[in-house]
């Protein structure tokens, strides 16, 4: 078939083969292609193709997009403060209840993701989802023991040391100071939890 000119139908066509065409591609890099639209006018067509990595587990195998979403959920999380442990946390804000789904650690002001029960996805500060949230459950379930605390303090300073809080150099300044920030929020929870700073002795055991 030789195009003679660009309409939509022909467009529409001549993207669907294009797409088609890119099936090894897909097959070496493991990615799937979209075709998203483009323009067009009678001698040409430029169209906007999306390449999305398919997500895998550990075996290859690809996953379901309930297990991918965990899969970016477990490996985004430390990026914005929160730990695979989150995934799924139920949190409250004005009497309304949340499911945390994901994390988006390039927003720097609001990287928490959620759903409200009917499925809707929202958009929250760390401070909501975290320390506030972290400071509710602990009212509603009693005081936590002196360990469990020294406990949290361990990988608190753990996340801060340089290495981790730089990833070897590999994040960005931005984001080491906004998580810097929300593991320093995090430490002064702990200190008010605790009634006091603890040593360094303390935190890590030394006797």
């Amino acid at each position: 078939m030789q195009i003679k000119r660009f309409d939509k139908p022909t467009a529409r066509q001549f993207a669907a083969t294009v797409v088609k065409a890119l099936a090894g591609v897909e097959q070496e890099y493991g990615v799937k292609f979209t075709y998203r639209g483009g323009k067009l006018d009678d001698l040409s067509f430029t169209m906007k193709l999306e390449s999305k990595i398919i997500p895998k587990n550990a075996d290859g195998k690809v996953v379901s997009p309930e297990e991918a979403q965990k899969i970016d959920f477990v490996r985004n999380a430390p990026l914005v403060g929160l730990t695979a442990a989150d995934y799924r946390r139920k949190f409250t804000i004005a009497g309304r209840t949340f499911t945390i789904v994901g994390v988006k650690p390039r927003n720097y002001a609001l990287p928490v993701i959620a759903e409200s029960a009917r499925g809707t996805k929202y958009k929250f500060r760390i401070d909501q989802v975290s320390v506030k949230a972290a400071v509710k459950s602990i009212l509603q379930q009693g005081k936590r023991s002196e360990a469990e605390i020294l406990a949290d303090f361990r990988r608190v300073e753990g996340q801060l040391s340089p290495e981790n809080l730089h990833a070897d150099g590999e994040r960005p300044m931005a984001a080491v100071r906004a998580l810097a920030s929300q593991l320093n929020a995090q430490k002064a929870k702990l200190i008010a939890e605790l009634g006091r700073e603890p040593t360094f002795n303390e935190i890590y055991n030394i006797r």
